[in-house]
Formats: C-alpha cells, structure tokens, sequence
C-alpha cells in the first residue's frame, strides 16, 4: 500500500470538510504543500466557494 503525498492529503483534508457542507469554512494555508496545478485547482474551488459561503482561509497565529 503507497502512502498520500502531502499534498493529496491536503486535497483530501478539504474535500472532507466540504462533504459536511460548512456554511462557514475555515482554512489554515489551504495552499501549503501543493504543487503549481493543485494550487490553481484550489484557488478556483475557493473563489467558488466564496460565492455560496463565508470562507476565511490563511496562516493564522495562535493568541494566547
């Protein structure tokens, strides 16, 4: 049995957050570790998104 790669296993984190429908999704550096093509596939999955849900996505630092 192969292992994901880190970024099939980012692909995947967000198809399973997006199988349960959020009406608000929340994403820490939803492009990390994915290559050029993913990248894109993402960016255009969230500027889609963005048209039918609140979707805040990028590096957030935890506050103590």
């Amino acid at each position: 049995m192969r292992a994901l790669s880190g970024g099939y296993k980012r692909r995947l984190a967000l198809a399973i957050q997006l199988v349960r429908d959020p009406y608000v999704l929340c994403l820490d550096e939803p492009l990390a570790g994915l290559d050029w093509r993913a990248r894109a596939e993402v960016v255009n999955l969230l500027d889609k998104l963005r048209r039918e849900r609140a979707v805040v996505a990028g590096p957030f630092t935890a506050v103590s």
